[in-house]
């Protein structure tokens, strides 16, 4: 009876100077004579008029282990997401790959780099920017059929009619770790065959991450080609036709290109590979300048265009490093390389540290080269 009463009394003088610490209760029942009959009651009868709810002191020390777990998980949890979408690249490329392929072995030629019979009489040399490419010859293997349909190869690609598909974003042309602002290329431009110089700005156009690769660069000239074509060296789609008129690029169609062209072997050559963020420009993961001006608008934007191609729509190293340079090499955000993809189908990870020599072997077709992927 007397542990109760003096329970009691400690809970009412608890009350009346609202003392809600351990340690104050403690030091009070101190001062009191009968504090041994106190500790034969339980502590928590003394606390239970405590007021429920965590403390400020608690609530920084949850928050705190929170923010330091949260820190801790964060770069893993961005590891996985990279990883997620590398993959999903990677699945985009090899998709490609399948529908080059299929239109290989039905077509017996690979897509030409560019297609349209809108062509003026004579051609002139603005026709190479709004001509279809070698992605919209894929389309109906890449279960595209419907927007295929649409099509009409006797208009050019940037007609106005076509701006509604043309900026259909399709996912498997665009790489999920891009990380440019700009979803759609800027300044599409009509073509006019009376009077080239007369355009208009038709919209825009849907991006494209990956771009086929042209060839390698080398030092010297070959043959007669002109300035343009002097240091390629041609990779898997072979070289083009053009005829010459006052040093310019007159594009009269493609020659047809077949997979048993490569005698460097299917699994030595490249197909496509990535050349993320374009028309910005990029380099060593910064942009460097949002769409940059050459002097020629359409020459700049329609190659960046995954519906347009034009004559320079295509890839050569030219003995830039994987990473450097989304303007003149292989190009992407992943971390430490880009994925490629081969002509025998396959889809290689080529790592920033690649050496230039074999990405000049594996960006040509008959050179002679074997050099076996790691």
């Amino acid at each position: 009876m007397v542990s109760v009463n003096l329970a009691e009394a400690v809970i009412a003088t608890v009350r009346r100077q609202k003392i809600y610490s351990v340690e104050q209760i403690l030091a009070h029942c101190a001062s009191i004579p009968w504090q041994r009959s106190l500790r034969k009651f339980p502590i928590e009868f003394v606390m239970r008029k405590r007021v429920s709810g965590f403390t400020k002191i608690e609530l920084i020390a949850v928050v705190s282990i929170l923010g330091i777990l949260i820190a801790m998980t964060m770069p893993a949890l961005q590891r996985v997401r990279e990883s997620m979408r590398r993959t999903t690249c990677t699945n985009n490329l090899r998709q490609v790959g399948l529908a080059i392929q299929s239109y290989e072995s039905s077509m017996r030629q690979l897509p030409s780099l560019y297609n349209g019979s809108f062509r003026a009489n004579p051609p002139t040399v603005e026709e190479e920017f709004h001509c279809y490419s070698w992605r919209v010859s894929i389309l109906p293997q890449l279960e595209q059929s419907a927007m295929f349909a649409k099509i009409d190869p006797s208009l050019p690609a940037t007609e106005v009619s076509n701006e509604s598909w043309i900026n259909s974003e399709l996912a498997v042309f665009q790489c999920p770790s891009t990380s440019t602002p700009n979803r759609y290329v800027p300044d599409i431009q009509s073509f006019n065959k009376v009077v080239p110089a007369n355009f208009v700005i038709v919209g825009t156009a849907a991006r494209s991450d990956y771009e086929i690769i042209g060839g390698a660069g080398i030092n010297d000239s070959v043959g007669e080609r002109p300035p343009y074509l002097s240091h390629i060296e041609f990779g898997a789609w072979g070289e083009p036709t053009y005829k010459i008129e006052a040093n310019k690029l007159i594009p009269v169609s493609y020659r047809t290109a077949k997979f048993r062209d490569i005698s460097d072997g299917l699994s030595n050559t490249m197909l496509v590979a990535e050349r993320s963020a374009r028309p910005d420009w990029y380099k060593d993961g910064r942009l460097y300048e949002s769409w940059p001006y050459s002097g020629n608008r359409a020459f700049d934007n329609h190659q960046a265009a995954w519906a347009i191609s034009t004559h320079f729509a295509w890839l050569a190293p030219h003995n830039g490093r994987v990473n450097h340079d989304n303007m003149s090499g292989i190009y992407s955000f992943h971390d430490s390389g880009a994925n490629c993809l081969f002509a025998d189908g396959s889809v290689q990870f080529v790592g920033e540290s690649a050496d230039s020599v074999i990405l000049n072997a594996w960006s040509t077709r008959s050179n002679g080269e074997s050099v076996q992927h790691d």
